[in-house]
Protein backbone atom coordinates (compact mmCIF):
# COMPACT_ATOMS: atom_id res chain seq x y z
CA UNK A 1 0.00 0.00 0.00
CA UNK A 2 1.38 3.41 -1.47
CA UNK A 3 0.43 6.44 1.01
CA UNK A 4 1.13 9.23 -0.90
CA UNK A 5 2.31 12.97 0.42
CA UNK A 6 -0.54 14.56 0.33
CA UNK A 7 -3.42 12.06 1.16
CA UNK A 8 -0.41 12.08 4.19
CA UNK A 9 -0.47 15.86 5.11
CA UNK A 10 -4.74 15.60 5.15
CA UNK A 11 -4.21 12.71 7.83
CA UNK A 12 -4.78 13.75 11.21
CA UNK A 13 -1.72 11.83 12.40
CA UNK A 14 0.41 14.91 11.71
CA UNK A 15 -2.01 17.11 13.63
CA UNK A 16 -2.01 14.40 16.69
CA UNK A 17 1.70 14.15 16.71
CA UNK A 18 1.72 17.92 17.22
CA UNK A 19 -0.90 17.82 19.58
CA UNK A 20 0.55 15.28 21.31
CA UNK A 21 3.95 16.75 21.80
CA UNK A 22 2.59 20.59 22.80
CA UNK A 23 -0.31 19.06 24.91
CA UNK A 24 2.15 17.60 26.96
CA UNK A 25 3.98 20.64 27.13
CA UNK A 26 1.05 22.62 28.05
CA UNK A 27 -0.11 20.54 30.82
CA UNK A 28 2.97 20.43 32.62
CA UNK A 29 3.38 23.99 32.54
CA UNK A 30 -0.75 25.07 33.36
CA UNK A 31 -0.47 22.10 36.23
CA UNK A 32 -3.51 20.68 35.21
CA UNK A 33 -4.29 17.53 37.23
CA UNK A 34 -7.92 17.09 36.86
CA UNK A 35 -9.12 14.19 34.56
CA UNK A 36 -11.51 14.77 32.44
CA UNK A 37 -14.41 12.54 30.94
CA UNK A 38 -12.58 10.99 28.53
CA UNK A 39 -9.44 10.41 30.32
CA UNK A 40 -11.97 8.60 32.83
CA UNK A 41 -13.09 6.83 30.52
CA UNK A 42 -10.09 5.66 29.74
CA UNK A 43 -9.35 3.51 31.93
CA UNK A 44 -12.44 1.60 31.56
CA UNK A 45 -11.76 1.15 27.52
CA UNK A 46 -8.28 -0.24 28.34
CA UNK A 47 -9.77 -2.98 31.12
CA UNK A 48 -12.39 -3.78 28.42
CA UNK A 49 -9.99 -3.92 25.89
CA UNK A 50 -8.11 -5.95 27.81
CA UNK A 51 -10.94 -8.75 28.17
CA UNK A 52 -12.17 -8.55 24.60
CA UNK A 53 -8.49 -9.28 23.50
CA UNK A 54 -8.60 -11.95 26.35
CA UNK A 55 -11.64 -13.35 24.60
CA UNK A 56 -10.67 -13.56 21.25
CA UNK A 57 -7.02 -15.40 22.31
CA UNK A 58 -9.54 -17.67 24.41
CA UNK A 59 -11.55 -18.47 21.34
CA UNK A 60 -8.67 -18.83 19.05
CA UNK A 61 -7.44 -21.62 21.13
CA UNK A 62 -10.81 -22.98 21.62
CA UNK A 63 -10.76 -23.17 17.75
CA UNK A 64 -6.88 -24.42 17.61
CA UNK A 65 -8.17 -27.31 20.15
CA UNK A 66 -11.37 -28.44 18.13
CA UNK A 67 -8.85 -28.55 15.09
CA UNK A 68 -6.51 -30.43 16.68
CA UNK A 69 -9.34 -32.96 17.91
CA UNK A 70 -10.75 -32.91 14.25
CA UNK A 71 -14.22 -32.36 15.85
CA UNK A 72 -16.88 -32.75 13.15
CA UNK A 73 -19.25 -29.84 15.16
CA UNK A 74 -15.77 -27.62 15.34
CA UNK A 75 -16.77 -24.52 13.09
CA UNK A 76 -20.31 -24.12 14.87
CA UNK A 77 -18.89 -24.76 18.39
CA UNK A 78 -15.96 -21.67 17.75
CA UNK A 79 -18.92 -19.84 16.22
CA UNK A 80 -21.31 -20.31 19.44
CA UNK A 81 -18.34 -19.65 21.37
CA UNK A 82 -17.54 -16.32 19.64
CA UNK A 83 -21.10 -15.55 19.77
CA UNK A 84 -21.39 -15.98 23.51
CA UNK A 85 -17.79 -14.88 25.10
CA UNK A 86 -16.51 -12.61 22.51
CA UNK A 87 -19.55 -10.47 20.65
CA UNK A 88 -20.75 -9.15 23.75
CA UNK A 89 -17.61 -7.40 24.79
CA UNK A 90 -17.23 -6.38 21.39
CA UNK A 91 -20.45 -4.80 21.61
CA UNK A 92 -19.13 -2.83 24.63
CA UNK A 93 -15.80 -2.45 23.37
CA UNK A 94 -17.67 -0.40 20.10
CA UNK A 95 -19.86 1.56 22.18
CA UNK A 96 -17.84 2.71 24.72
CA UNK A 97 -15.01 3.90 21.71
CA UNK A 98 -18.19 5.94 20.26
CA UNK A 99 -19.12 7.08 23.18
CA UNK A 100 -15.73 8.47 24.17
CA UNK A 101 -15.38 9.64 19.72
CA UNK A 102 -18.37 11.79 20.55
CA UNK A 103 -17.25 13.84 23.78
CA UNK A 104 -15.35 17.13 22.60
CA UNK A 105 -11.82 16.68 24.06
CA UNK A 106 -10.98 19.53 26.39
CA UNK A 107 -7.51 18.79 26.12
CA UNK A 108 -4.34 17.47 24.34
CA UNK A 109 -4.20 14.26 26.44
CA UNK A 110 -8.06 13.91 25.11
CA UNK A 111 -6.87 14.10 21.62
CA UNK A 112 -3.89 11.68 22.60
CA UNK A 113 -6.61 9.33 23.88
CA UNK A 114 -8.78 9.80 20.90
CA UNK A 115 -5.89 9.36 18.50
CA UNK A 116 -4.92 5.52 20.31
CA UNK A 117 -8.99 4.64 20.43
CA UNK A 118 -8.34 5.08 16.55
CA UNK A 119 -5.30 3.22 15.73
CA UNK A 120 -5.98 -0.51 15.65
CA UNK A 121 -3.48 -2.93 16.69
CA UNK A 122 -2.78 -3.83 12.96
CA UNK A 123 -1.77 -0.25 12.38
CA UNK A 124 -5.08 1.00 11.02
CA UNK A 125 -6.64 4.26 11.97
CA UNK A 126 -10.37 4.19 12.04
CA UNK A 127 -11.56 6.35 9.31
CA UNK A 128 -15.18 7.10 11.15
CA UNK A 129 -12.85 8.72 13.82
CA UNK A 130 -11.25 10.59 11.72
CA UNK A 131 -13.72 14.02 11.80
CA UNK A 132 -13.81 13.54 15.56
CA UNK A 133 -9.78 13.90 15.90
CA UNK A 134 -9.53 16.29 13.01
CA UNK A 135 -12.32 18.99 14.46
CA UNK A 136 -11.00 18.30 18.22
CA UNK A 137 -7.51 19.04 16.72
CA UNK A 138 -8.49 22.08 14.85
CA UNK A 139 -10.48 23.30 17.88
CA UNK A 140 -7.48 22.92 20.32
CA UNK A 141 -4.58 24.20 17.72
CA UNK A 142 -6.48 26.62 14.99
CA UNK A 143 -8.18 25.10 11.54
CA UNK A 144 -5.42 24.31 8.93
CA UNK A 145 -7.42 24.60 5.72
CA UNK A 146 -5.58 21.17 3.61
Amino acid sequence: MTIHRRTMLKSSLPVLAGAIATGAVANTMTGNTEATEIQRLYSKWQDLGNRYGGAIDENNAHAERLQAQNHPDRHGLVEDHYKECVEPLCDEFMALEDKMMEIPSRDFKDLAIKGRISARSDGVIDDKFHQHIRKDADRLLGPVNI
